[in-house]
């Protein structure tokens, strides 16, 4: 998982970094670092937020799957 979000991370780096020259916004090479790093601090930030998701997902399934085994326990008692 890890190996495939950095190929993706680099690949989504030298297309924004290959648009950018087509258009001429790389002249500056401030302007070049500011967008590889604006690139870099957007992906990180979406990285993080769907891990937040999915960890609040994970753990609504387990709540609810624990109150599934409580009640499957509780009809074995009765």
């Amino acid at each position: 998982m890890a190996v495939r979000k950095v190929i993706q991370f680099l690949l989504i780096e030298l297309l924004v970094v290959f648009i950018s020259h087509a258009v001429g916004a790389l002249d500056d090479a401030f302007m070049g670092a500011a967008i590889i790093i604006a690139v870099a601090v957007i992906y990180s930030l979406v990285n993080y937020f769907s891990y937040l998701i999915s960890q609040s997902d994970a753990e609504a399934m387990t709540r609810k799957m624990q109150r599934i085994k409580e009640e499957i326990k509780n009809d074995k008692k009765h």
